[in-house]
């Protein structure tokens, strides 16, 4: 499980999927294995509904139950890449850090603030090292997050600055 863990958080090998359902899986097998009681049978069971009918709503309620779950794991997930990502422009990796930026925007649904982050690092980095790529994924970022929440101007000026100083 070390290995693992150790694979997933500093080389990002792994999916977070597996890696969640494994470790869940050897926790259960590891906790029914510590435990010395007695293996019992426990009878779940519905009033007024027939056996069969009774397993699937267990099994459905285990299915709705996992959902907030697996989403959990991968909005801590997307934080963990993000504050990677930080690390990595502040030690001034930028190919590490834009790396790191893409993957937690695409695990959380909510990509406004990591987006945003990852378009002042872009420009961060085209400043520095006058790399007009850098400046240009800047002003594609910004567009892309105006056209998700046209409302926000801050997004709008941030990309007519970046044009007008660069170009």
């Amino acid at each position: 499980i070390g290995y693992i863990v150790v694979m997933q958080s500093f080389f990002g090998t792994l999916g977070e999927k597996p890696l969640f359902w494994g470790v869940l899986g050897l926790l259960s097998l590891s906790a029914c294995r510590l435990s010395k009681v007695q293996k019992r049978r426990y009878d779940v069971r519905i009033r007024n509904v027939s056996p069969s009918i009774n397993s699937v709503l267990l099994i459905a309620m285990i299915v709705v139950l996992s959902f907030p779950l697996t989403h959990g794991i991968r909005l801590v997930m997307s934080d963990y890449y993000y504050r990677q990502a930080k690390l990595a422009l502040g030690a001034s990796y930028y190919n590490d850090a834009f790396y790191f930026f893409n993957k937690s925007v695409k695990l959380t649904p909510y990509i406004g603030y990591y987006q945003d982050e990852f378009g002042k690092a872009l420009t961060q980095a085209g400043t520095k090292q006058k790399n007009e790529i850098y400046l240009k994924k800047a002003i594609r970022n910004f567009e892309t997050l105006t056209r998700t929440n046209s409302l926000n101007s801050y997004w709008i000026f941030y990309s007519n600055v970046i044009t007008h100083k660069n170009f």
